[in-house]
């Protein structure tokens, strides 16, 4: 893992091309400031591709960080009791993935993300989660305090070897469970490996193997990446563990 220096630097770099209170920025996009060190990776990783970039942004764009709490026929209401006139609504809220030809049982049998249920199994998962975590500590203690975050989710995250290959049923593979930096390359290589695990060739580690492989990616996505990695599908948008994998 990079040592703190080199985010301290890109902390510093990002603040100066964005130039959160250059000449002819609106007073409130400087609310674009992260609230936390690049470090955390706490949102997805993009590249800026035009030179105007955060001028365009700076010069024409009301940025508010607060949430909706009304809408009227004209005008957006913020918790803060700002209002904001409105012509059109944008919802950019994303999407759950889900696999609705599947029972909630198939999705708890196949190791995909379902509400906790207070099972033995469930508990057996958190033991994993727990030793793992204590593996990454003693190796990374830089993640021991993390940012602070929105309450834990109380679900349980995909639990897929290779974040692909369900335990229970050796014809099923799931690819895409992931979040990656360049998702692209990384379905190819994933539809690859499935292919050939598939096919047959792939000598898989045992049962329990696979079980704390599992724990320990979801445990350093989690860790690693407490905003993105702390949700459903493991995340390693700039790293993975290193020195874990032996297939």
């Amino acid at each position: 893992m990079p040592d703190s220096v080199d985010f301290e630097k890109a902390n510093s770099e990002y603040r100066k091309d964005a130039h959160f209170d250059g000449q002819g920025a609106k007073g409130v996009f400087g609310h674009l400031r992260s609230r936390a060190e690049s470090f955390w990776v706490n949102s997805t990783v993009g590249l800026i591709q035009l030179v105007d970039f955060w001028d365009t942004i700076a010069t024409n764009s009301h940025v508010c960080r607060e949430d909706i709490s009304r809408l009227d026929e004209r005008d957006v209401h913020l918790q803060d009791g700002a209002k904001l006139p409105c012509d059109l609504l944008l919802l950019g809220t994303g999407f759950q993935r889900t696999y609705p030809f599947l029972s909630p049982t198939q999705d708890v049998e196949l190791g995909l993300h379902h509400p906790r249920q207070g099972t033995a199994a469930e508990a057996e998962w958190d033991r994993l989660y727990a030793e793992a975590d204590e593996r990454i500590l003693a190796r990374y203690p830089i993640l021991t305090s993390p940012p602070n975050l929105e309450p834990k989710p109380v679900s349980m995250p995909f639990r897929l070897y290779n974040t692909i290959a369900s335990l229970s049923d050796p014809t099923t593979a799931f690819i895409g469970c992931t979040s990656q930096a360049n998702m692209f390359m990384a379905t190819e290589v994933q539809a690859l490996w499935t292919a050939a695990y598939l096919d047959g060739p792939i000598d898989l580690p045992s049962q329990e193997d696979m079980k704390k492989q599992i724990a320990l990616d979801n445990a350093w996505s989690r860790m690693r990446y407490p905003w993105t990695g702390n949700r459903r599908r493991p995340s390693s948008s700039t790293s993975r563990l290193p020195g874990t994998r032996t297939d």
